[in-house]
């Protein structure tokens, strides 16, 4: 099993990794995808994800809509609610120019993992946020919060031979 040196590592699933299960077309990320799948459908993670990774699979076309969906209840998850502290943060991350308005939904995966005191949201999104840039102001804004420190990952990062 994969720990922390505190116990089992709280891991926030963006959506892009789900996604990642059924685009066999992007080889390095899918394998690493599905090698992190494995671990943690052994449960070697505690999983967490917000309202927004449903919605967000929930507009896919139904075929892949389904697949992706079926893939998420092979994990034990904790659905974080979007509350108005999510909400206030994911905002805060916009007025500080970490990201833009049109990254409002990624604005609330981040502030859900800070809120739930995740110890890493995991993504394949590289341009918004598996950054040093997006990374440094998540830095500050848990800092302020008085959150904990939580890193943004593409999932081979977690993985270890």
């Amino acid at each position: 099993m994969e720990f922390s040196k505190f116990g089992k590592f709280k891991v926030y699933l963006e959506t892009s990794v789900i996604s990642h299960l059924d685009q066999p077309e992007k080889d390095m990320e899918y394998r690493y995808t599905h090698e992190f799948w494995d671990k943690a459908k052994a449960g070697e993670y505690d999983i967490y994800i917000s309202g927004v990774v449903i919605e967000e699979l929930s507009r896919c076309e139904d075929d892949k809509k389904q697949i992706l969906l079926d893939k998420l209840d092979e994990v034990m998850y904790k659905e974080i609610a979007i509350t108005p502290e999510i909400s206030l943060i994911a905002d805060n991350i916009i007025d500080r120019k970490i990201l833009t308005q049109k990254s409002i939904l990624d604005c609330q995966h981040i502030a859900a993992a800070v809120v739930g005191e995740c110890d890493y949201l995991l993504s394949w999104n590289m341009k918004h946020l598996c950054n040093i840039y997006t990374n440094d102001g998540i830095r500050h804004i848990t800092m302020d919060y008085g959150y904990k420190e939580m890193q943004i990952i593409p999932p081979s990062m977690l993985l270890r031979k």
